[in-house]
């Protein structure tokens, strides 16, 4: 990627949630074997690896955004650029207004999740969408698991239907990161 645009994976789980990596494990092989210059680091209800992330963040080439996937009551909400930890089980407009707060971004991740994993799986905002006042909407996600809901979500918001949209690996091992990468103005440091 050349000129003005950088890569960036704003959807990486560590082991500080569901993931596997350790986050030095993660800032690693981002150096190393990517060419992402931002990740951010989304675990479930939990600031804990992200802040750990942004502390490493000046030894690595890439810059850090401290994010969170929060369980709302409507369903997953990502908090990208926040501070404070959110408590899960808010509704998703109490969870996208504590975001705001915060001076986040708030953004919706695999809107239609429930309908890959069915009625026991999770629960999608992607019901609720139009009642909530969310900054972005990730239309890509590289999880195997979500080949259908990541289909519709390509189909339901083709153009854009004026949502900043985004991608994102959602990624639970190391070698999926960067897998949803997408593309964003440059940050220089």
């Amino acid at each position: 990627m050349s000129g003005t645009w950088s890569k960036a994976d704003l959807h990486i789980h560590s082991n500080h949630s569901d993931g596997l990596g350790t986050v030095p494990e993660i800032m690693d092989y981002v150096q190393e074997r990517t060419d992402l210059r931002v990740i951010a680091i989304t675990d479930h209800n939990t600031l804990e690896g992200a802040l750990f992330a942004k502390s490493l963040e000046e030894m690595y080439d890439f810059e850090v955004v401290v994010g969170v996937e929060i369980s709302s009551a409507q369903g997953h909400i990502t908090g990208l650029f926040v501070s404070e930890p959110i408590e899960p089980g808010l509704s998703g407009a109490e969870t996208i207004r504590r975001i705001n707060e915060q001076g986040g971004v708030a953004v919706i991740p695999h809107p239609f999740a429930n309908r890959a994993f069915g009625p026991f799986g999770l629960k999608a905002v992607g019901s609720v969408l139009g009642d909530l006042a969310f900054n972005a909407l990730e239309v890509y996600n590289s999880s195997p698991y979500l080949v259908y809901a990541k289909r519709l979500a390509a189909k339901t918001f083709a153009g854009g239907q004026g949502f900043a949209s985004m991608g994102g690996s959602d990624a639970h091992l190391l070698r999926a990161i960067g897998t949803g990468a997408y593309a964003v103005p440059r940050l220089d440091r």
